[in-house]
C-alpha cells in the first residue's frame, strides 16, 4: 500500500503525510525565520514594518495623558498623569494621604476667607477649639454639627456629647493651622473674637446653641468672647456656675443678656 504524499509548506517538494506539515526541521525553521521577516501593518499608525505588532518603540510605549480629577478625601482639584496600557481607572486622590485618610474633608476650605467662611468661622469661635495641631473639636447641637460637615465637604462622626449636646472632632493639620491664623483659640475657656467683619460672625455664633433666640440671649464659656459681645452688642453680663462633666470639676458660663 502506497503512503500519501502532500507538499511541503515551505519548499513545496512531496513528502510523505506522516510529516504533517514539514518535509524536514529545517524546514520548519527555515519557514518561522522567513515568516517573521514579513511586512506587517504596525497596529497604531499603520506604517508597515517587519515587527509583529508595533513599528517603533515610540509606537509601542503608550502615551500619557494629563487628566483632572477631584480628591475624593479634600475635594481639591489635581492633575496626573494616566497611561491607558498601565492604568484602566481614574485616580481617586490626590496623594496616598489622601488616600489613607478615613474620613473626606475640604482642608484648603479656610485658605481664602469669603463672608460664607466668616459666618462659619463665627460658628467655630463659638463652639470649637483645638487640642492640638491635628484636632479640631466642636461641640454644638446635631443640626449645627451637620451645617458644619457640609461647609467643610466632611464626613466626620457626630457623636453624643454631655448637657444634651453633640460634638465632632475633625482631624487635618492643614486646616487648624489656617484657622489658627484666623484666630482660633486652643481653650474654649478662653476664646476671643477674631478680627473681621463682626455681622457676619454674630451672624455665624447665633446658628449655634449658644444663641437662645426666644430671650435674645447668649450663653459662652469663654469671658473674653463674653464681654467683646456684651460691649458690641449694649447687653449685661453675669457669670453662672456649673459641673462640667467633659472635665470632671465646676466650670463658669457667662451670660449676655
Amino acid at each position: 500500500m502506497s503512503e500519501k504524499l502532500k507538499k511541503c509548506k515551505n519548499c513545496e517538494k512531496m513528502c510523505h503525510e506522516s510529516r504533517h506539515v514539514f518535509c524536514s526541521k529545517e524546514c520548519y525553521w527555515l519557514w518561522k525565520t522567513i515568516r517573521k521577516k514579513e511586512l506587517k501593518p504596525c497596529k497604531k499608525c499603520g506604517k508597515m514594518s517587519f515587527n509583529n505588532t508595533f513599528c517603533s518603540e515610540e509606537c509601542r510605549a503608550p502615551r500619557s495623558k494629563i487628566l483632572e480629577s477631584k480628591c475624593l478625601t479634600c475635594l481639591r482639584s489635581f492633575t496626573y498623569k494616566r497611561s491607558g496600557r498601565y492604568m484602566i481607572s481614574d485616580k481617586l486622590y490626590c496623594s496616598n494621604r489622601c488616600g489613607r485618610r478615613k474620613y473626606s474633608l475640604n482642608e484648603y476650605y479656610f485658605k481664602d476667607l469669603t463672608n460664607e467662611k466668616i459666618i462659619l468661622l463665627g460658628k467655630l469661635v463659638a463652639c470649637g477649639w483645638y487640642s492640638d495641631i491635628r484636632s479640631l473639636h466642636i461641640v454644638s447641637s446635631i443640626d449645627t454639627l451637620e451645617s458644619i460637615n457640609l461647609e467643610l465637604g466632611s464626613n466626620h462622626p457626630i457623636e453624643k456629647s454631655v448637657r444634651g449636646l453633640y460634638q465632632v472632632v475633625i482631624y487635618s493639620e492643614i486646616i487648624i493651622s489656617d484657622l489658627i491664623k484666623l484666630g482660633l483659640s486652643n481653650n474654649y475657656f478662653y476664646t476671643e473674637l477674631p478680627f473681621y467683619n463682626f455681622d457676619l460672625l454674630l451672624k455665624g455664633i447665633r446658628s449655634t446653641h449658644v444663641y437662645d433666640i426666644s430671650k435674645d440671649t447668649y450663653v459662652l464659656n469663654s469671658s473674653r468672647l463674653a464681654l467683646e459681645l456684651s460691649f458690641r452688642l449694649g447687653k449685661s453680663i453675669r457669670s453662672v456656675t456649673y459641673k462640667d462633666l467633659s472635665i470632671g470639676r465646676m466650670s463658669i458660663e457667662y451670660l449676655v443678656y
